[in-house]
């Protein structure tokens, strides 16, 4: 494309910046009823399709953009609050129940947010192993069951 379309279609480096914010967000909730697809008979399709959604490496690049935009212009980050407001309020209406929604989405959430950022966490395999645990919790194939204190 040629630098005219873009001063045509985007009148601003914010308004470039929230739309390719906003179409990637929507993307992603486009695409939801595929990714529960799998999970049909699990209690929580929904639940069982973030795990299975998380990205595996690869986040660097694209999060390096997203901060350096954002420090310019926090609010190029609505669009991101937006679809994390929707994600938790699913939480709060899962089959799994809120606990379990939410310490899956929480783990899913730091997971992502250290890729994004860089930081070292768990080896490949240990990961992976995580991953199949948060997977096993959100289609109820474990259970968390508190310690009986007397």
């Amino acid at each position: 494309m040629s630098k005219g379309v873009f001063l045509y279609h985007f009148k601003t480096k914010r308004d470039l910046l929230l739309t390719m914010i906003d179409d990637q967000v929507s993307a992603f909730d486009g695409g939801q009823e595929e990714r529960e697809l799998p999970f049909v008979g699990d209690p929580d399709p929904w639940l069982s399709s973030q795990v299975s959604a998380m990205p595996d490496g690869g986040m660097q690049k694209m999060s390096a953009a997203l901060l350096a935009a954002v420090a310019e212009d926090p609010t190029l980050l609505e669009p991101v609050r937006g679809w994390y407001r929707r994600q938790y309020e699913n939480a709060s209406k899962s089959p799994r129940g809120t606990d379990i929604a939410g310490i899956v989405l929480f783990a899913l959430d730091g997971v992502f947010l250290a890729e994004m950022m860089g930081f070292p966490t768990f080896a490949a395999e240990d990961l992976s192993r995580l991953m199949h645990t948060l997977q096993a919790l959100a289609r109820g194939e474990l259970e968390l069951t508190p310690i009986d204190k007397r």
